[in-house]
C-alpha cells in the first residue's frame, strides 16, 4: 500500500462503513494516487476511482442513476468480474441504512472534494437548431 493522503484516508473510512457488513469482501479497491484497499492479494474485481472526487459523485444519493452516471464520466472504471461489481453495487443500492449511518457517511463524503472541476466537467448537452419535421 503507498502512503495514503487525507482523501484517500476519508474514502477508506467511507468505505470502510459502506462495506462492513457485506459478505463478499473478496474485491479490492484503487485509488487515483495508486493506494489499494481490500482484498488486494487475489480480488474478484477491483474499481479503479480515477480521481479525488470519485466517491462523492457516486454515492450523494446512491442509485442506479448516480452509479452509472460516475461510470459513464470517467469518475471509476472496473477491472476484473464485472458481474461481481454489480452483485457489490446491488447490495449497497439495497441496503436500508439507518439515519445515524447516514449522517455519519454524509460527513465523511463531505470530506472529498466536490465533483465538478478541476476534476470533471459535467454539463448538460448544448443542444441547438430548428426541430425537422417529417
Amino acid at each position: 500500500m503507498l502512503l495514503e493522503n487525507g482523501d484517500v484516508q476519508t474514502g477508506i473510512h467511507f468505505l470502510e462503513r459502506l462495506t462492513a457488513e457485506y459478505r463478499g469482501n473478496n474485491f479490492a479497491v484503487r485509488f487515483w494516487d495508486g493506494t489499494e484497499w481490500g482484498d488486494i492479494d487475489q480480488p474478484r474485481f477491483t474499481p479503479v476511482l480515477k480521481h479525488p472526487a470519485a466517491l462523492r459523485s457516486m454515492f450523494p444519493s446512491p442509485s442506479e442513476l448516480t452509479l452509472g452516471e460516475a461510470f459513464i464520466y470517467d469518475d471509476f472504471d472496473i477491472e476484473g468480474d464485472v458481474e461481481g461489481a454489480v452483485e457489490l453495487a446491488d447490495y449497497l443500492l439495497r441496503r436500508e441504512y439507518s439515519i445515524p449511518e447516514k449522517l455519519r457517511s454524509g460527513s465523511l463524503l463531505a470530506k472529498l472534494p466536490a465533483a465538478a472541476s478541476p476534476y470533471n466537467c459535467r454539463q448538460g448537452a448544448d443542444l441547438s437548431g430548428a426541430l425537422q419535421k417529417d
